[in-house]
């Protein structure tokens, strides 16, 4: 298997390293570890107790359309699946398994090649068993939103029960 491609300065290692919560630190480490994440070449860039943000560096193997010059929309649906259930991860603050219910997206805009992706994700409610959020997709270098994703996520068998209300509150 050959290392997913990361621009220069983004070392996964010196993040993870500088990350104080191990809970979310396994979830970088369990998000280099999917072969799908780990073959497109994903990175995450940040997280919170509820967030994450991921890029996905640009590479010519997601051109869909050479022609018009766009991405595959595949790769943004699963950049926005990616994104989600880090933030699923961080919100649960325990590394336990979940699964994608479903997910919904819509695609605002065509996406040019040759300029990376950025996924913004939130877990914005969290039951005793399903996880659900919301996840926005940009070009790395334009505020304008290329996508947008909602999904709900299962969560498998926790040791802790808590809901975002109470996270929050505790910070």
């Amino acid at each position: 298997m050959t290392k997913p491609y990361h621009p220069a300065g983004s070392s996964l290692e010196k993040t993870c390293k500088a990350e104080p919560n191990s809970a979310i630190h396994a979830a970088r480490q369990f998000s280099n570890a999917v072969p799908h994440n780990f073959d497109l070449g994903m990175i995450v860039e940040s997280m919170s107790s509820t967030a994450a943000v991921m890029r996905l560096p640009y590479r010519n193997i997601l051109m869909g359309d050479s022609e018009k010059d766009w991405l595959y929309s595949s790769t943004l649906y699963s950049l926005a699946d990616a994104a989600s259930g880090m933030a699923v991860f961080c919100a649960l603050n325990e590394l336990t398994s979940i699964a994608t219910l479903d997910m919904r997206i819509d695609y605002l805009r065509p996406t040019p090649i040759g300029r990376d992706l950025l996924a913004n994700a939130t877990c914005y409610r969290l039951t005793r068993q399903v996880a659900f959020t919301r996840c926005s997709i940009y070009l790395a270098d334009d505020d304008e939103i290329c996508a947008i994703a909602t999904g709900t996520f299962y969560c498998g068998k926790r040791s802790a029960t808590h809901t975002i209300k109470a996270k929050r509150d505790s910070i």
